[in-house]
């Protein structure tokens, strides 16, 4: 179990798809002990021989896997000893990493509303402002350099657009380019599919996209 560290971070997911934030106090190499410190919402007690999924991340990796609860440990805070690590997933934290979804999506291709947008200094305190001028569509994957979306509006590749999403009801507006289209004409309607890559995104919004991706991956694990 080299993927865990002492005093390393887990993460415990329990059946309502809710996250523990914990850590990891001391291992061997067939059980590991962890701790819940702090007041958590919605925290929930685990039982001796129940089942849990959780997720650690190193360097540049995020391990999922099973494990069972075999020992509640007398300390001052929930803690644990667990066994039986099982079902071991180990996903690269690389941009490309894509992982399927049905989120809100809005768009907009105006050009007008891009190019004042790209010379704006102060970003974030344009959100609700630019609202207006957007489109609304679904996400239906995502990965940290980018989107693919669909929506009824036949656009071109090549094409710049200003998209915007929520992560942990967080707004995010980014700068996007169209680099793939495809086309499904259905009986009653035409769906246009479209590949975007994100413009200028930053380290720190970089991570927070990872990071919400292996949030939809936990929780697609688990179904």
């Amino acid at each position: 179990m080299d993927f865990l560290t002492i005093n390393g971070k887990i993460e415990i997911c329990t059946d309502e798809d809710e996250v523990q934030y914990g850590l990891i106090t001391d291992k061997d190499n067939q059980s590991f002990q962890f701790s819940l410190p702090g007041k958590q919402k919605n925290m929930k007690l685990l039982s001796v021989g129940e089942n849990f999924r959780a997720i650690v991340y190193t360097n540049r990796k995020a391990v999922l896997f099973t494990a069972t609860v075999s020992e509640r440990l007398k300390v001052g805070v929930p803690a644990y000893k667990a066994n039986d690590v099982r079902n071991i997933k180990v996903i690269q934290r690389r941009n490309n990493v894509r992982v399927s979804c049905c989120l809100d999506l809005k768009y907009t291709a105006n050009r007008f509303v891009v190019d004042s947008y790209r010379k704006i200094n102060n970003k974030e305190d344009i959100v609700e402002t630019v609202d207006k001028y957007l489109t609304e569509a679904t996400m239906i994957d995502i990965s940290a350099g980018g989107i693919k979306f669909t929506c009824s509006e036949d656009l071109e590749e090549g094409r710049r657009l200003l998209v915007s999403f929520a992560i942990e009801e967080d707004p995010i507006l980014l700068l996007a380019e169209i680099r793939h289209k495809e086309i499904t004409v259905y009986p009653t309607e035409t769906k246009y599919y479209y590949g975007i890559k994100f413009e200028d995104v930053t380290e720190k919004l970089q991570e927070k996209l990872i990071n919400h991706i292996f949030v939809l991956m936990r929780k697609q694990t688990r179904r």
